[in-house]
């Protein structure tokens, strides 16, 4: 059996000097990964709430925030020789997807091979319209952004045309060291998180459920 943890690395409590010492004893004690959820800006009103609190809001510190992952996980990277991580979830319908996949592949490369990119859609209506997309639609780019992605990690030249993205001719490298590509883990609970996991993941990532990684997938 392999167990992980989730870790929410959150300032001012988590120092670099902290975030070192936690990766260490966890690799030391023989935990298979670390994983680590996304907010990049957080509200004081959400229209809807947090699922992962009987309040409907994220427990951050007074005057704190949450750490970006992929500064997190590449310190952690350098600081461990065994220890897997993966994002619990990243938010992929209000990211770049071509920074994204960037970043994906950076992170596998860099970790020799150790990074699992759990992915959900994302709960809150706010940080999704503050990062410039439609809240409605999240659901769809986010199954385009995946497909768009996959192409990016395993194809030397990918030529795609979509709804919100289109490329001609391009290259993104270096690809990533696990093949084809980095593990896609898909979070969710609708019928519509169910098909992309079947589509796109090679596992599922459950909240809050017996038998299934923890972390924050929210609806689809």
């Amino acid at each position: 059996m392999k167990i992980g943890v989730f870790a929410t690395f959150m300032s001012p409590l988590a120092t670099p000097q902290m975030i070192r010492d936690f990766g260490r004893r966890a690799e030391g004690i023989g935990l298979e990964s670390i994983w680590m959820g996304e907010h990049v800006t957080l509200f004081d009103k959400n229209t809807y709430g947090y699922p992962g609190s009987k309040d409907g809001r994220i427990p951050v510190p007074p005057g704190g925030g949450i750490l970006d992952v992929v500064a997190t996980f590449g310190f952690l990277a350098a600081a461990t020789s065994n220890l897997r991580f993966g994002t619990g979830v990243a938010l992929v319908p209000q990211r770049n997807p071509i920074y994204t996949a960037k970043e994906v592949c950076t992170l596998d490369w860099l970790s020799e091979g150790r990074f699992d990119f759990g992915i959900g859609v994302g709960w809150n209506k706010e940080e999704v319209e503050a990062c410039g997309y439609n809240f409605q639609y999240r659901g769809a780019r986010c199954d385009e952004f995946l497909e768009v992605m996959r192409k990016l990690w395993t194809e030397p030249v990918v030529d795609f045309v979509g709804k919100w993205i289109k490329l001609e001719t391009c290259r993104l490298d270096p690809k990533p060291i696990q093949k084809p590509h980095v593990p896609i883990i898909v979070g969710g609970y609708a019928d519509a998180a169910i098909r992309r996991a079947v589509r796109f993941g090679a596992g599922w990532y459950g909240f809050n459920r017996p038998g299934g990684h923890q972390g924050d997938g929210g609806p689809p």
